[in-house]
């Protein structure tokens, strides 16, 4: 059976603020909240390059 990927294009949208991210939740830990409920976040090729090399292990390490 294939296996299926559920995920965004993003995680940062702000009229998801109380309707999927809790209120009171600080910005700065919306990735740690999506990463908790999707296993999967689309990165379009730009944000590769900027993240790469240093970046991107912190970003993995946050979640």
């Amino acid at each position: 059976m294939p296996a299926y990927h559920i995920g965004c294009s993003s995680y940062h949208y702000r009229h998801w603020r109380g309707r999927f991210y809790p209120e009171k939740l600080p910005m700065r830990r919306w990735f740690e909240f999506y990463s908790q409920h999707f296993g999967t976040l689309e990165l379009p090729p730009i944000w590769a390059l900027l993240l790469w090399p240093l970046g991107f292990r912190q970003v993995c390490g946050d979640v």
